[in-house]
């Protein structure tokens, strides 16, 4: 920061004005803020600062009450598929528009991401096959076929749909995911279309499965989780609150005692 101070007073050699983007800038100490602030107060005139971050919680209130403000959010599906489409025509890409919309929902509403992606796979035709298998994501087929087993209660076929995932090499976490955003939509469906007798059984499935994926990263057996999931949704078991486990183990005891 001091060596930035110094050279700010300087004019610009051929352009009208000099821009510094500061990325992250709350990582900058407090001495550093305090140090930046007499800058922000009175920059000359040719000078122009752009702070960028993450975490705006941690900017001194003294440094955004100098600033302007612009919050970037995350890019629709929508648009950035359309993008994507743009791309491909002016640089004679052969893609399919399912694998695009692959790109832009893997991307999660990072523009940057998505181009990149596209960029790896532009010199062939761009297929969901092929994103799928280079990405490692599991076929939506599999997230219907469990979604089904589910509602008829077949714990048994859904422990088989697992299992042929994982035996595919396919990463069961982000099968979980895209499991999970199954179910969100399954739920938003419900709530909307006020079919109120399946939201309790979503919201349970939902909690079941989160559940998994958090125990997923750290599984001895890989598949476990996922198949404990399972069971708890087709046999409509609910979770043991853990406060309660204490409590049962003194009654047990007791029992053996006596």
């Amino acid at each position: 920061i001091r060596e930035l101070r110094e050279k700010i007073r300087f004019a610009p050699s051929m352009a009208t004005s000099k821009v510094y983007i500061i990325d992250e800038v709350h990582m900058l100490s407090k001495e550093a803020f305090n140090a930046l602030l007499k800058s922000l107060e009175e920059p000359p005139s040719h000078v122009y600062f752009i702070l960028a971050t993450t975490e705006i919680n941690k900017i001194p209130e003294t440094i955004i009450s100098r600033c302007q403000r612009y919050e970037f959010k995350r890019i629709s599906d929508k648009y950035l598929v359309e993008r994507l489409k743009h791309i491909c025509e002016n640089e004679n890409i052969d893609a399919d528009l399912g694998a695009l919309e692959m790109i832009a929902k893997y991307a999660d509403g990072g523009m940057r991401d998505a181009v990149s992606l596209l960029e790896q796979f532009s010199n062939e035709k761009v297929t969901e096959e092929i994103i799928r298998d280079r990405l490692g994501l599991t076929n939506h087929q599999y997230c219907d076929s469990l979604y089904g087993a589910l509602g008829s209660g077949d714990a048994q076929k859904g422990i088989e749909i697992i299992a042929t995932i994982h035996r595919e090499g396919y990463n069961l976490q982000d099968f979980a995911t895209s499991f999970l955003g199954l179910l969100r939509n399954k739920l938003h469906e419900a709530v909307y279309g006020q079919k109120q007798n399946i939201i309790p059984k979503i919201l349970n499935w939902i909690e079941f499965f989160d559940d998994a994926w958090v125990k997923l990263k750290h599984a001895s057996i890989s598949e476990l989780p996922l198949e404990i999931a399972i069971i708890r949704a087709t046999q409509g078991s609910e979770k043991i609150k853990t406060e309660e486990i204490p409590q049962q183990t003194k009654r047990q005891e007791g029992l053996v005692h006596i």
